[in-house]
């Protein structure tokens, strides 16, 4: 797990995604996915399902609206959450360090 609760995300809207069509570009420049472009989100709370998946909740700080998002692995999460913030996750199998 590499973002913890506290971590805050302002999408941008430039993550690098293709659109494929007019619609899609027309929708995906006010969202990335729940969150709206813009906003400042704060991650609030990680938690385990009984699916074995796990549900993030993320804090929308303008508002206090909650937003929740479930990913099958946390590495799953990190990547979208480091998407989101336009970053690049580090590689924790590389053992030369």
């Amino acid at each position: 797990m590499h973002y913890i609760p506290g971590t805050r995300l302002i999408p941008s809207g430039n993550t690098g995604r293709q659109h494929n069509t007019i619609s899609q570009f027309k929708s995906a420049k006010k969202k990335v996915g729940p969150f709206l472009i813009g906003k400042e989100y704060e991650l609030w709370c990680i938690r385990k399902t009984p699916q074995e998946t796990y549900k993030y909740t993320f804090k929308d700080l303008s508002s206090s609206n909650r937003e929740e998002m479930i990913f099958d692995t946390m590495i799953q999460a990190d990547e979208f959450i480091a998407r989101v913030r336009g970053e690049d996750l580090p590689n924790y199998n590389n053992t030369d360090n």
